[in-house]
């Protein structure tokens, strides 16, 4: 299973490290293409590598885990990987009470807002899994912060406020906003290493997921990582790579969590799975002899 999960995963950083245009799932734009040729040239991106017309997103009726819902998802029409996309929209001052109380109700009956509560209101799409050029993202549902948006009356009341979009680049996370009152966009001066690793003895004990985008570690007395636009199928394989290096004793496992100690017993690990957000969050510290 190592060598499946090394496969799936290289397929969003590997190929993206070399050519600035792999992913998720799908092909690659093809070489050679005049947006190809532009983001190979270009030592950093601009503030508008991305046009926010790239992102070619729908908002729709569906229903997510058997409950009706609003759902977001998008084509990436760019020359980039894009790592995340969230759209914020916010409520227009000329909304009237009558209209919120006619698309809100439910959620005015259920005591989540009040009318004044919804000329404030802020809803937020977002995706984050890895979309290659020219491959279209999955499905997630919309959000009134902790609450799910249930009908596109609601949704169609707002008006876009901000984009925002993380995308590859040679071997890094960059960020892009668009400002929809202004029409004008924005490059992060942060920028994330997305092939991080650590080189102390505890960094060497697990696997090291080659290929994946690997955005944060601390490498101290407890070894930690972070990855992101890592799937479920990712996850399994990940698991079964930590299992494959001795992580078999004292197992804990659900879907989305693996805890166990090596075979040896001098390491413990600990991993969960974000699996709405697509990101793992791992833990791995010596196991400290017992006193006699």
């Amino acid at each position: 299973m190592r060598k499946v999960w090394q496969l799936a995963i290289a397929s969003v950083l590997g190929l993206a490290l070399a050519a600035c245009s792999t992913g998720g799932a799908g092909e690659a734009v093809a070489p050679g293409s005049a947006g190809d040729a532009q983001v190979q040239e270009s030592a950093t991106p601009t503030n508008d590598a991305i046009k926010v017309e790239q992102i070619d997103y729908e908002v729709k009726d569906g229903v997510e885990n058997g409950y009706r819902r609003v759902l977001f998802g998008y084509t990436n029409n760019s020359d980039y990987t894009v790592v995340s996309v969230e759209l914020l929209m916010d409520m227009p001052e000329d909304v009237e009470d009558e209209e919120l109380e006619s698309a809100f109700s439910d959620l005015i009956e259920q005591d989540y807002y009040t009318v004044e509560d919804l000329h404030d209101i802020k809803m937020g799409c977002d995706s984050t899994f890895a979309v290659e050029p020219g491959q279209t993202s999955g499905d997630r549902a919309a959000t009134y912060g902790m609450v799910y948006v249930t009908s596109l009356e609601q949704y169609e009341l707002m008006e876009p406020d901000m984009l925002t979009i993380q995308f590859l680049h040679d071997g890094q996370i960059y960020e892009e906003y668009y400002d929809y009152k202004t029409g004008s966009y924005t490059l992060s001066s942060d920028v994330i290493d997305a092939d991080q690793w650590g080189d102390s003895e505890l960094a060497e004990a697990v696997p090291r997921p080659e290929g994946a985008l690997v955005t944060d570690i601390d490498d101290g007395d407890r070894f930690t990582f972070e990855i992101m636009c890592m799937t479920e199928d990712d996850f399994e394989a990940y698991v079964d790579a930590c299992k494959d290096a001795g992580y078999t004793v004292d197992v804990a496992e659900t879907d989305t969590t693996y805890y166990a100690d090596n075979e040896d017993g001098a390491h413990h690990i600990d991993l969960f799975y974000w699996s709405e957000a697509g990101e793992l969050d791992g833990y791995l510290e010596l196991i400290e002899p017992e006193e006699d």
